[in-house]
């Protein structure tokens, strides 16, 4: 028989040896039968799913930052993206340090629907104050708190999406994970083309730039209840079903055991994951501290070209 290298068949027999220990300690190996009923993904259903969720993750925030031209027309006097990125980076990174620290406490499907609506009422916020109280007028500066709160709130739902989802990718293959990805990176470039369509057919005076505006934020909202809708049905999905059944299985052997999910063990457990990831960590830290010294705030707003003017 030849060798079988589909990385989802190894690691569901991984998963599978850890669901079949019992409580003497042995191991059961699980059957050939059992080896081959791990569920196909249908169409690439649950990867579509997957790259949807990461670039959703990403896009009210590239949504804020592109739309600098309004807000920067609507509030001269202030540093729009700098203040952006300060507010929406500090509030992610508390309330992903919260998120680690009690996963254990809450639910990952909850968690991420509540992230999912609050991106979408974030996202609401600007649109619906343009029409209602700012109408294009310059220098009403409550509007610019108000948007400052919907920045920090969307840094609180991306916690809660982009922990979740992450998490909830690191249980399933890696092309799952690979999927999350390639999605953040399509959040870019979808959100960029945008700006340069909004910016080569609208004018650049107060009536293009608020439409411009809009449109980004527009855009957001209904991908944001794409993902909605594409994460609750995740879930049904059998393949999905498969790994997350697998790995109830074996919390539950380990719960009865060890008692893994006690306060001391969970955290004495969270600790050795550092440990472990800590180089990593610290170089996400220095691409975070390079990128955010630079971007949006230094190249929005400090950036010049004679030859480009406002491109």
């Amino acid at each position: 028989m030849g060798v079988n290298n589909d990385p989802e068949s190894e690691e569901a027999l991984l998963l599978s040896f850890a669901a079949t220990t019992n409580t003497s300690g042995a191991t059961t190996i699980p059957t050939l039968s059992s080896y081959h009923q791990i569920p196909k993904d249908s169409f690439n259903l649950a990867y579509i799913i997957y790259f949807i969720l990461g670039a959703g993750f990403l896009l009210p925030w590239n949504a804020f930052i592109t739309a600098v031209d309004y807000f920067s027309y609507l509030y001269p006097e202030a540093s729009v993206d700098r203040v952006f990125a300060v507010v929406y980076m500090l509030i992610a990174l508390v309330s992903v340090t919260l998120v680690v620290l009690y996963a254990h406490r809450s639910n990952n499907f909850i968690r991420i629907n509540v992230g999912l609506v609050m991106f979408m009422v974030s996202m609401l916020v600007v649109p619906l104050m343009d029409v209602v109280y700012i109408k294009g007028e310059i220098g009403k500066y409550s509007g610019y708190y108000v948007t400052v709160v919907a920045v920090g709130l969307s840094g609180v739902a991306d916690a809660f999406v982009q922990g979740g989802v992450v998490g909830s990718a690191g249980e399933l293959p890696e092309r799952y994970m690979q999927a999350v990805v390639a999605g953040t990176a399509a959040s870019g470039v979808l959100v960029s083309f945008l700006r340069i369509i909004t910016k080569s057919l609208y004018s650049q005076d107060a009536r293009g730039l608020r439409r411009s505006a809009n449109l980004y934020f527009a855009v957001s909202i209904v991908f944001m209840a794409i993902c909605i809708v594409s994460y609750n049905l995740a879930d049904r999905l059998p393949v999905i079903k498969y790994y997350k059944d697998l790995k109830m299985q074996a919390i539950t052997e380990e719960k009865c055991e060890k008692e893994l999910f006690s306060g001391s063990a969970w955290r004495s457990a969270l600790w050795d994951i550092v440990g472990r990831v800590k180089w990593f960590g610290f170089g996400l830290l220095l691409i975070y501290t390079v990128t955010l010294s630079i971007f949006p705030g230094y190249v929005s707003e400090d950036v010049h070209s004679q030859a480009l003017k406002d491109w």
